[in-house]
C-alpha cells in the first residue's frame, strides 16, 4: 500500500483487520451483538425462528483451525434453549466435535428481492435469519437420544405430514449421533417487507 498523505499511522481506508493488527480504533464486535441494532430481532421472535426453521447450519473448526459448515436438520427445545442435530456415527461434523465443542449455528428464512430505490444498486432482500453460538455435547443416554429423536418425529413428520402413517419405533436410534448443543446467546436480524 502506499504511504498515506495523512502520515504513516492513517489507517482510513485499510482493511478492517489490518487496522486492528495494527492497533487501530476498530474492536470486534462482541458475541451475540448484532450490528445493526434497527434489524435486531425481539428475543421471542428469535425462538420462533429456531422454532420454525426446518434447516441450519452447524459451524465447527477442525484440528487444524479448518472452518466446516454443514446444513442439517435439526430441532429446537426452547426451554432448555438447547438445539438437537442428529448425524451418522462417524465423519467430519464429529471428528471436529471432538476437537471442539464450541459451534455456530445459523438458521435463515430468505424472502423476496425487493428495489429501495431506483438505481440497480439500491436493491435488498427481505429476511429473517438467527446466528447462535453454544457447546455441543454428544448425547449418551438411550432415554435422552430417543426423546431428542422423538422431537424430529413431531416436527418434521406429525407437524410437516400429518396425514402420513407410520411406525412409530425408532429403528435408526442405534445408528444415529445426537448431538445437544446448549446456546450460549441466539441473535436475530430480520428485514421486513416494505410497507
Amino acid at each position: 500500500m502506499p504511504p498515506s498523505p495523512r502520515g504513516k499511522d492513517d489507517t482510513r481506508g485499510q482493511p478492517r483487520a489490518r487496522r486492528a493488527a495494527r492497533g487501530g480504533e476498530e474492536r470486534a464486535m462482541a458475541r451475540g451483538s448484532p450490528r445493526r441494532k434497527d434489524r435486531e430481532m425481539a428475543a421471542e421472535d428469535v425462538d420462533g425462528l429456531l422454532g420454525e426453521a426446518l434447516v441450519g447450519r452447524v459451524g465447527t473448526v477442525d484440528a487444524h483451525g479448518t472452518p466446516y459448515v454443514v446444513p442439517l436438520n435439526f430441532v429446537y427445545d426452547r426451554p432448555s434453549r438447547t438445539v438437537f442435530l442428529h448425524c451418522a456415527t462417524s465423519g467430519h461434523l464429529l471428528e471436529n466435535l471432538a476437537n471442539n465443542p464450541r459451534v455456530c449455528f445459523e438458521v435463515d428464512e430468505p424472502g423476496e428481492i425487493i428495489a429501495t430505490g431506483p438505481d440497480g444498486c439500491s436493491t435488498s432482500q427481505v429476511y429473517r435469519s438467527v446466528i447462535a453460538f453454544g457447546t455441543a455435547a454428544i448425547v449418551q443416554g438411550r432415554e435422552e437420544k430417543e426423546a431428542a429423536l422423538r422431537l424430529f418425529v413431531q416436527k418434521y413428520v406429525d407437524r410437516l405430514m400429518p396425514e402420513r402413517q407410520y411406525d412409530p419405533s425408532l429403528n435408526t436410534t442405534d445408528a444415529t449421533t445426537v448431538i445437544a448443543v446448549r446456546l450460549e446467546t441466539a441473535t436475530g436480524k430480520s428485514r421486513p417487507p416494505l410497507q
